[in-house]
């Protein structure tokens, strides 16, 4: 009894407020315990009593010792705790914090913070190509609104399939089969994700067919085309003359394409060192396969735009020539080895120019036409900013 007093005592000094009071309970047991004559019995009560009171005491201490835990892995990690961020964070969560705001509303359309940035991204990389004109990015998202507003009137729709069907006819101009191929070299060229680059393409899609319905473009009558000739003569396309040798491998191995690859650089190096035997030369080779073999590899006076409808390679390459100088050995879309030299450079021919003047002072009327037209429509279109 006097050890169990003992522990009173020491108890109190730890939990003064709990412990107490069990105490006094376990002393009125003891009172029983000192009348039962069962030895294993009271066993049983004191481990009971001794259970009871362990249990109440980690009860009791369990929130100030996981206090005293977080308090030590703090100073072990050296961080100080920031109330007034803590403080700054909760707020922050119950205030609620806007990611994609709206900032105007054109009509029914919203325009979003998100929309202002892509749009941001868009001008930016179209400027580097000059593709763009030199707008902001909400002036290009009102006009884009108006567009779409003005579509849905005339029952203007661009599906999917439309989307689709016009990035098939481009991946066949550029000789693409593999639709990855595609979408890694249109965004490697145009520096934007390939999701932002086909949605600017829905909307040039739908803007064109608007403009045919809408938008009145006059055609101009000739006396305007000659004098838009005149001035423009020299930028707006050229006829070129020159000649060729054309070697065409028998098969597709790989020997076959190095004998022939070797063949045309040796002539090559021939007509450098002579470039006056190049008629003889694209003559007389036996494995010239060129059609004008007989003119020694001459081709008459071809508009460059005709040339590069056929094959966009040999056209580059003669544009880039001088009058007299010989390319280097290039396969053309054919997968043919060719040798050409340049004749001669001379603008279009008035007659042979007057579809592309037309083609060229109707792209000016459209663009002149379809800026007054919008900014008739802004007059009578509700565009209110958000603040």
């Amino acid at each position: 009894m006097k050890k169990i007093f003992e522990l009173k005592n020491f108890s109190n000094r730890f939990n003064p407020v709990v412990l107490p009071g069990i105490f006094r309970l376990l002393n009125f047991n003891c009172g029983i315990i000192a009348g039962v004559r069962a030895k294993g019995m009271r066993v049983f009560l004191v481990f009971f009593l001794f259970v009871f009171i362990f249990q109440s005491f980690e009860l009791f201490s369990w929130p100030f010792r996981k206090k005293t835990k977080e308090s030590v892995q703090t100073e072990e990690s050296g961080e100080v705790p920031d109330l007034k961020n803590q403080t700054e964070k909760k707020a922050e969560i119950r205030k609620g914090k806007p990611v994609n705001s709206v900032r105007y509303i054109v009509g029914d359309i919203a325009i979003t913070e998100h929309d202002i940035d892509d749009m941001g991204l868009l001008l930016k990389k179209k400027a580097r190509t000059g593709g763009a004109v030199n707008r902001k990015p909400i002036d290009e998202l009102i006009i884009r609104a108006i567009v779409e507003i003005e579509s849905r009137a005339s029952s203007i729709i661009v599906s999917d399939a439309k989307v689709n069907n016009e990035i098939k006819k481009r991946m066949e101009s550029s000789g693409i089969t593999n639709e990855a191929t595609f979408q890694n070299l249109v965004s490697r060229e145009t520096g934007l994700p390939y999701q932002l680059w086909m949605e600017d393409l829905r909307y040039q899609i739908k803007r064109h067919q608007l403009i045919q319905i809408a938008i009145p473009i006059p055609q101009p009558d000739d006396s305007e085309l000659r004098r838009h000739y005149n001035k423009k003569k020299h930028q707006i396309g050229l006829e070129i003359l020159y000649r060729e040798i054309v070697f065409r491998p028998k098969n597709t191995t790989s020997a076959e394409e190095l004998r022939v690859s070797n063949l045309a650089r040796k002539v090559r190096a021939d007509l450098m060192r002579n470039p006056g035997s190049f008629p003889k030369v694209a003559r007389t080779h036996s494995e010239n396969v060129s059609f004008a073999k007989g003119r020694g590899g001459l081709v008459g006076y071809l508009a460059i735009n005709e040339i590069a409808e056929t094959d966009r390679i040999l056209a580059s390459q003669l544009f880039n020539l001088r009058p007299g100088q010989i390319s280097s050995v290039f396969r053309d879309q054919g997968n043919r080895y060719i040798v050409v030299r340049l004749e001669g450079k001379r603008p279009l021919p008035f007659e042979k120019a007057k579809s592309l003047i037309q083609q060229d002072i109707y792209m000016n009327n459209i663009e002149k036409n379809f800026d007054q037209w919008v900014e008739k429509r802004k007059k009578e279109t509700a565009i209110v900013e958000v603040k």
